[in-house]
């Protein structure tokens, strides 16, 4: 005959196989609300790296915009400076030409009671050897201002193509 168990032992085997369920039941339900947590707490770290990241581009796109006018303004007037330099230089040219072109000495008149004001604009040298070596000043310095513009040029475009990068779009989450 099968002893007939006692009550007490069936009321604990139902305790404990209750508790055994609840307590999976429990497991499950704060591993949900973990889980939960923690794929919030991601999004509010995504959504803020996100907007930094925007930010920091956006800085970085006004840092370039200036470079890029401060770059334009430098070159303009190294253009406006170097034009008039060579402005400079085709009228000392022209003149130099001038005076080589003449024989060099004026026809005196017969008349030398009252001689007038010279023709020559102040500053201006009359023998050709001092214009000649004036010419010579002035188109070593075009030299120096030309050789500056172009290190200048290489110089903009080595930074706009080494620290200067191209716009990336932002990476997107999946």
């Amino acid at each position: 005959m099968i002893p007939i168990l006692p009550t007490r032992l069936y009321a604990g085997l139902a305790i404990a196989f209750l508790l055994a369920v609840g307590g999976l039941l429990a497991y499950r339900t704060g591993y949900k609300a973990g889980s939960a947590t923690i794929q919030a707490q991601w999004d509010i770290d995504r959504a803020l790296r996100e907007r930094l990241h925007l930010e920091a581009l956006r800085r970085s796109e006004e840092m370039v915009d200036a470079a890029r006018k401060i770059t334009q303004e430098v070159e303009q007037d190294l253009t406006a400076r170097l034009a008039a330099a060579d402005a400079r230089g085709r009228d000392l040219s022209r003149r130099l030409r001038d005076a080589l072109a003449g024989s060099g000495h004026c026809p005196l008149p017969a008349d030398r009671a009252s001689p007038g004001p010279t023709d020559r604009a102040g500053g201006e040298s009359g023998d050709p050897e001092a214009v000649g070596a004036a010419l010579a000043d002035h188109l070593a310095a075009c030299e120096r201002d030309a050789q500056r513009l172009t290190d200048l040029q290489t110089w903009v475009g080595r930074i706009q193509r080494e620290v200067i990068p191209p716009p990336e779009s932002p990476p997107t989450n999946p």
